[in-house]
């Protein structure tokens, strides 16, 4: 249960939090503590999938760490705002590598193709509880920090939100069709999940 409230409260900071270094740490956090909902079974198949889920958490948050760092050394402010305004005014190119930094870290987390990997391992590992939070709640921080990027960071970019359509479509189908092709339930519900993120 302290996980499970630590969980909770991570999320909610991540979305209250208007800078963005404070997104970043609540975000890990919240990789943290669910990590421990992941591996609450205790056998060896949680801990192999609770491995799995922390390296990818890992991954993804340095990953967006790099991108926080970029963004700062071109904006020189963390505020999700004052980032925004200060990409504005430099080269697209900049403004690609922050963006794709970004969209791949928090991507990770909102089970993205091809970033998805981990979501049935760790479905099937997990309690039916923490699956739930994992896919009712978790999931969409994910997907909160993909829409603070290209929306709020990169203006609404056309490039980058067709990509980040493309990518969604792709979501939708391989996530429906994996869904279909399963007989185990917590399954069904990753590869659904996915394909409704």
């Amino acid at each position: 249960y302290m996980f499970f409230m630590m969980t909770y409260g991570f999320t909610l900071g991540v979305f209250m939090s208007d800078n963005i270094l404070n997104l970043f740490t609540f975000f890990e956090g919240m990789s943290l503590a669910s990590y421990a909902l992941v591996i609450h079974d205790e056998d060896e198949y949680s801990h192999e999938a609770g491995i799995y889920y922390l390296s990818m958490g890992v991954a993804g948050g340095m990953i967006i760490l790099m991108g926080i760092f970029l963004a700062f050394d071109y904006t020189g402010t963390l505020e999700i705002s004052g980032i925004a305004e200060g990409l504005a005014t430099v080269e697209m190119s900049k403004q690609y590598m922050v963006g794709a930094l970004l969209l791949i870290g928090f991507g990770i987390k909102a089970s993205m193709f091809p970033l998805h990997t981990w979501l049935p391992k760790t479905y099937t590992a997990a309690p039916a509880p923490a699956t739930a939070i994992l896919s009712a709640i978790l999931l969409k921080t994910g997907l909160f920090g993909v829409i603070i990027t290209v929306v709020e960071l990169l203006g609404g970019n056309e490039t980058v939100s067709y990509i980040v359509f493309i990518i969604g479509l792709i979501n939708i189908i391989f996530g429906g069709v994996l869904a279909v092709m399963q007989r185990n339930i917590k399954r069904i519900i990753a590869y659904s999940s996915m394909s409704q993120t």
